[in-house]
């Protein structure tokens, strides 16, 4: 190359006439190596210049390095902010079996897939040279909702492929890249009240009902040794557990034993099945306390007066 004097490789000579080998000769040669040389040059740069872009042009997929940077900086985001973070591999087994029309149409094929299955914030991206396998990272997704997510990959990748390319095998992985093991941090009083001053107003404009729910759960006055502390951890882990399955909820949490939780778009009904809900889940999660607890909540609407109250008790 003479760009950068880097050998990259040689023209041989198998066989010449003995007066051929002359001075034109020569100079032929040596232009033609730097033809060649200049010319595998440039195609090596577009190559390295292509893998390092973020989006391939051919297959509309995020690029290789694009998954190696966007791994790097999630994981970094889940370890400092807290949120699990999932990965599904797939994978072409049977390349050897199709013909390359159909290889051609399985990356197309998986594109499509993509926009239909996964969220905005997933990102669907090749993670090798050959075009046949796949990655796809799944931020603020535990490794049960990854499974789910291959289930749904799979099936749509049935679907969409046709003709030679529906003779395509795949096969499908999930990996916890992180899980969270903490608890969620709830938000602080007036990061809470702004929210819901917001969502009262965006309610009122968009007109989709608002709820907010009282949580709270009480023990009698003769709760033994470590009881209360029992409680109170088993209580913050239901409510965290709640806000990971319901992510457009967020609570703040008033004592050791009260939370107020706003329930954005939703019917009354379905709020009351939500407290319903984690009433039980406190239920269940209480063994080994011998001491009767009572958990109440109230469902409050919003932009009105109107209260529901209910009381369960487990004894």
């Amino acid at each position: 190359s003479q760009d950068s004097g880097e050998v990259i490789g040689m023209l041989k000579i198998e066989r010449l006439g003995f007066l051929d080998f002359n001075l034109t000769s020569m100079q032929t040669f040596k232009v033609l190596c730097e033809w060649i040389g200049s010319t595998y040059q440039n195609a090596r740069s577009f190559e390295h210049a292509r893998a390092a872009s973020m989006l391939n042009d051919d297959t509309q997929l995020f690029s290789l390095s694009f998954f190696d940077r966007q791994k790097a900086i999630l994981m970094e985001m889940a370890k400092r902010i807290g949120f699990d973070l999932s990965l599904v591999m797939v994978r072409l087994d049977n390349v050897e079996e199709l013909a390359q029309e159909d290889l051609d149409e399985i990356p197309l094929a998986v594109n499509r897939v993509w926009k239909r299955v996964l969220r905005k914030t997933d990102a669907a991206c090749e993670h090798n040279r050959t075009g046949y396998e796949f990655a796809v990272i799944l931020p603020g997704t535990p490794i049960a909702d990854a499974t789910a997510v291959a289930s749904k990959i799979s099936a749509n990748l049935t679907q969409e492929l046709t003709g030679g390319a529906a003779k395509a095998k795949f096969s499908l992985h999930t990996q916890a890249l992180y899980k969270e093991t903490r608890l969620r941090q709830f938000l602080s009083r007036e990061v809470f009240l702004f929210r819901e001053n917001y969502l009262i107003h965006l309610a009122e404009q968009a007109g989709f009902d608002l709820w907010m729910m009282h949580f709270e759960l009480c023990g009698p006055a003769d709760f033994q040794h470590d009881e209360p502390q029992r409680v109170s951890g088993l209580l913050r882990r239901t409510v965290d557990t709640f806000l990971r399955d319901h992510e457009a909820c967020f609570a703040r949490q008033l004592s050791e034993s009260r939370f107020d939780i706003v329930l954005p778009a939703m019917s009354h009904d379905h709020a009351e099945d939500i407290g319903i809900q984690l009433v039980g889940a406190v239920l269940a999660l209480r063994s080994g306390l011998p001491t009767p607890i009572q958990t109440t909540f109230t469902i409050e609407t919003l932009t009105s007066t109107e209260q529901y109250h209910h009381v369960l008790q487990a004894v």
